[in-house]
Order: structure tokens, then sequence, then C-alpha cells
């Protein structure tokens, strides 16, 4: 059993300063892990406390060296143990979050550390997955972000072609995961394709070894590169094991990992083994015979209907997409409040591919109730895309009260000449605004935002018509209404 720090701030009891670095790492890190097993309800002053001694003690520079003359491989194994370790630490309540940040100050000194080590080509895998696990835990942090690139970078270099081939199914679904929150940087993009080669190979043994949860972050992972081929053929693999097996793997799929799931086979819609998984899984959320439309909170069901969406005309897709619209019509309103900006437009582009569906109609209503009201920081914070998008879904009940009140809201931003709203709006995005606002030919805000929209057309200066997405006919379309 590790003792607790005395009063000394870098006394610990459990340090021997005459040992080397990488034994003093251990130690620490074997104390972090005990004081998690150890972790009670009230104690969470005490923890923050000793958070901020480790990090503290790691500032101190007296690790700073510690790859001096040490085995690579042994040092990253080290610092990878005490990474997973301060990453599961958690406040548990909200109002301790701040007593926390000592452990991930620690973490940061951790990836600062990681940089400048050159593993082997025979560095344990579960160590390079584990660092890249513990660094996705701070996906802001800059000092960690490096780490992952730089960790990345040598998994890229044919030098450690081995230990891709040598990870695991946990190894792989993790290694994927982590580098997926750093997806525009190149070497993650890099090594992501390495992983990605290894799922879509005819390595059946790996692909079966990869639980529910590792199936669904891995697919979610894949999506951020959708047009990559290899990542493409990784998930159609994975697709088709959610379509073939046996209902173990859907039924062990949690409500996020579904939600999940569905967001990332909807960037392969025209893939059929992704429609066989998708159909799928509609079917267990239209059937909802354990609780999952209930267990689903408000990401994970804006995030379904929108994938949904991609399949209106399919029977289980469009069950299910009910199913879910009556959760927004019907639950009060804590969910509907819990949807952002982005998630209520994902939700209103999806509600209306079936605009004659009366549960679909009632939810719809009830989010343009949301942009309706005085809530200017919803309908503020809504892109261009989301306008557009909301826009032409409010147009499919133009009848509806609330849907006609959400939609001059929203015309107000376009013909406001405060806003870069309008500017923002691309070739299609104006196109879908104009065909929408006509809905409300007699309304003089929507009849403002068509000027203003129309003089974008007519000044040509951003390439609008010569884009080829705005023809002549969807300029005369408004025109007609003697607005334009």
């Amino acid at each position: 059993m590790t003792n607790r720090p005395e009063t000394s701030l870098f006394a610990f009891a459990f340090i021997d300063s005459t040992e080397n670095a990488l034994r003093t790492l251990e130690a620490l890190s074997l104390y972090v892990k005990t004081l998690q097993q150890e972790r009670r309800p009230e104690s969470g002053r005490d923890m923050g406390k000793c958070a901020h001694e480790v990090a503290s003690f790691l500032a101190s520079g007296r690790l700073d060296r510690i790859s001096d003359h040490a085995d690579p491989d042994d040092v990253l194994e080290r610092l990878g143990h005490l990474a997973s370790h301060l990453s599961k630490w958690r406040p548990l309540h909200r109002q301790e979050t701040a007593q926390y940040e000592g452990a991930q100050m620690a973490l940061s000194w951790i990836a600062k550390r990681v940089v400048d080590v050159t593993p082997s080509a025979k560095v344990k895998p579960r160590v390079i997955s584990m660092l890249l696990n513990s660094f996705s835990k701070r996906p802001r942090d800059g000092a960690c972000g490096a780490a992952v690139s730089s960790l990345a970078l040598r998994l890229s270099a044919d030098r450690l072609t081995e230990v891709i081939g040598n990870m695991d199914a946990q190894n792989v679904a993790n290694s994927l995961n982590a580098l997926s929150k750093w997806s525009h940087d190149e070497a993650c993009g890099d090594a992501v394709l390495r992983l990605a080669r290894r799922i879509a190979s005819d390595d059946d043994r790996l692909r079966g070894d990869l639980n529910a949860q590792n199936v669904a972050n891995s697919l979610n992972a894949l999506s951020k590169w959708p047009h990559d081929k290899a990542c493409a053929e990784a998930a159609v693999k994975l697709a088709t094991r959610i379509a073939n097996d046996d209902d173990r793997l859907r039924r062990d799929l949690n409500a996020q990992n579904v939600a999940n799931s569905l967001n990332a086979l909807s960037k392969w819609s025209h893939d059929e083994a992704c429609a066989g998984a998708v159909v799928k899984l509609a079917t267990r959320i239209a059937n909802d015979d354990d609780g999952l439309r209930r267990d689903m909170d408000a990401q994970n069901v804006a995030n379904s209907l929108n994938a949904l969406s991609k399949w209106p005309d399919d029977e289980a897709c469009t069950r299910a997409a009910v199913t879910l619209a009556g959760r927004i019509a019907n639950d009060d309103d804590r969910l509907r409040s819990r949807l952002n900006p982005q998630q209520v437009a994902n939700c209103l582009n999806a509600l209306n591919k079936w605009p004659d569906d009366k549960a679909c109609a009632k939810a719809a209503i009830k989010l343009a109730r949301r942009i309706a009201s005085d809530d200017d920081r919803l309908h503020g914070d809504l892109n261009a895309q989301n306008v557009a998008n909301s826009l032409n879904a409010l147009s499919k009940w133009p009848d509806d009260k609330a849907c006609a009140e959400a939609a001059v809201k929203l015309a107000r931003r376009i013909a406001n000449n405060n806003d870069r709203l309008c500017t923002d709006l691309n070739a299609q995005n104006v196109a879908n605004s104009l065909n929408a606002l006509s809905k409300w030919p007699h309304d003089k805000i929507c009849a403002a935002a068509v000027v203003k929209l129309a003089r974008r057309i007519a000044n040509e200066d951003d390439g609008l018509c010569v884009s080829g997405r705005l023809s002549p006919r969807n300029v005369e379309l408004f025109a007609s209404d003697g607005r334009a």
C-alpha cells in the first residue's frame, strides 16, 4: 500500500531520492493508481490536492531528462502507465472540476516527454495504443496533440509496420478512436490509413475479436476520412459484421454505440453493406424491446435521425425515425432544450424527409417553436448551412404558425446587413433558401431576405451562378413572385 504525501509538497514518502528516474516514475504511477482505487465520494478535495502535488512534482524538473541513457521503449511504457492512470482521473461532482486541473497538467507534462522519445521497432503495440488513448482525453491540449502527432508519424513509418501488424483488436480500436480526435492532422490521417488497411484485410480474426464498443468506435473514427479508399473498405467490412452476425453484436451496442454507428455508416450511404447494417440497427430502434430509445440523449437522437434520413424510403429507417420523432414531440422540454443549434438544424433537416408523417410534423413544429422564441442565442448560433437547411425543412409545413414564425426569424438573419451569414451561403444554400422563402411570399422580412439573396446573384462577384449550382431557373422561380 502506498502512502499519501506528507506536509512537504515534494516529500512523497514512497519516493526514494536515490532511485533513478524510471523507478521514481513507476512509484508515482502506482501512487496515482492507488488513489483511484481508494477513491471515495467525499474525498474530492483531497484528490484534487493530490493531483496538484503530482503535477508540481513533475514540474519540479526532477524527471525532465528521464529518457537520457534509458531504453526508449521502457521509458514509453512507464510514461504510458502513468498517463493511463491520470487520464481516468475525473471529478465526481461538477464543482470539483477545477481541483482536477493538476491531473491534466501532469498529463501535459507526459506528452512533452513522449515527443522526445524515439521508440524501437520492437516497442509493445499496447504501449503506443495506451499513450494515444490517454492523450485523446485532452484533444484541445497542445502538448497532447503534439504527442499524438509524433506517435502517429512514427506509426506511419515503415520501420514500425510490425507494431500496427501486432496490435490486437482492442489496440486497433483504441488507436483509431484516439487518432480521429485530430482528423485534420496529416500524420494522424496517415496512421489511420494503415490501421484501416488491417481491418479491411482478410484478417477475419481481428474483425471478429472487435467487441460492440470497438466496432462502434472504429466506425466513428473511420467516418472522419469518408473519401479515403482504405477507410471506406474497412467501414464496409465492419458494416458487414453488423448486418450479418447474429443478434449478439447488435444487442451489445448501447444507445450511444447505435447512434455513433448510424452516424458513421451514413457517410457511405450508397454502399449496400452499410445500408444493410443501418436497416438492422434501425429495426432495433423501431422495435425498442430493450429501452434503447429511452437511453438515447439529445445528441444520440439528433445523430440517429440525421443518419436515418439518408434512407428515407426504407421501411425500417422510416419506422425508426418516426419513433425518434415521437420522443422529440412528446418528451418534456428537457430533450429539446438540450439540442444545440447544430442538432436542432440536423433534426429539422432529417424530419422534413417525412413531411406527411404526423409524428415528424409534430416534432418539427416543436423545434420550430424553439427557433421562433426569443432565444436569440439559438438562431444566432446557426451557421449558414444550418440556416439554409432549417429554412428548407420549415418550408415543408408552410401553413403552420410556428414554422412560419421560425422562418421569419431566420429570414431576418439573412436580411440583416450586419450579419455576414448572407455572404457565407454557398450556391446550394442560396438556392434552397430562396426556394424555402418563396413559401411565405407575403411576409415583408422574407421578401427582404429574398431581395438580399437576389442581389448576391445579380452581382455575380462570388461565382454563384458560374458554379452551376444556382441556375437561371432558380432565379426565375423567385422573380415570378414579384419580389426579387
